[in-house]
């Protein structure tokens, strides 16, 4: 009715209604997302969303889509600074009271500067891969040098003197540069591995709270 499928439907009746992929196929739509916020009993979740988080301890924040030219309204849920989950918001003349799959799972929280600008100066170690800020981000440089010493070193083996640095840090960093020759290179998945399995790593040993993020990419 809405998306112009018909993979999605009831099956029988009364109390033994169910709803599902009745046709014994996958629920292919653009706009399926919206099944979740329509079921009225909850029984469709975010299977992303889902045990995470519950709405009371949200932040909602009203926004606008910028992911196509639509501009759909939405609202976006965070928690700690972490957005959670992307819901519809009511505009008839625009998005009526939905929003494609695009706008509401396509969350780049692993390519943001999660610990933000100013939360770099209560760093105490700081790691930068494949960056120099000083010419990349200028102002980013400056608020590093008002925190920190910097100290260059290779990280041949886990027994380098740096893991031993991470592991002590009570709030460790780790900055990534998206769109970096390291990153573009063909190694550049395996750099962001290995610097999100360093981030996760040093989350760990510090005991850091859970809003303290410890995995950032400076675009």
């Amino acid at each position: 009715e809405i998306a112009g499928v018909e993979d999605l439907g009831t099956t029988g009746r009364g109390n033994d209604l169910q709803i599902g992929t009745y046709v014994e196929k996958m629920f292919m739509s653009e706009l399926s997302g919206n099944v979740i916020d329509i079921c009225p009993v909850g029984a469709l979740t975010s299977k992303p969303y889902a045990f995470t988080a519950r709405p009371w301890e949200t932040r909602k924040t009203e926004s606008i889509d910028v992911l196509d030219a639509v501009g759909s309204n939405i609202v976006v849920s965070t928690r700690g600074g972490e957005v959670m989950r992307i819901l519809p918001r009511l505009h008839e003349d625009i998005n009526e009271q939905w929003i494609s799959d695009k706008t509401s799972s396509d969350l780049r929280s692993n390519y943001l500067l999660n610990t933000g600008i100013a939360g770099i100066e209560e760093a105490d170690v700081l790691l930068l891969v494949g960056t120099n800020p000083r010419y990349e981000a200028p102002l980013f440089n400056a608020r590093i040098r008002k925190r920190l010493s910097v100290t260059k070193m290779s990280l041949p083996d886990g027994f380098c003197p740096l893991f031993q640095v991470l592991a002590a840090a009570k709030r460790p960093v780790v900055v990534v540069v998206v769109g970096s020759s390291c990153l573009q290179s063909e190694d550049g998945a395996v750099i962001m591995a290995a610097a999100s399995t360093i981030a996760q790593n040093a989350r760990v040993s510090s005991g850091a709270m859970e809003i303290w993020k410890v995995f950032n990419v400076l675009h």
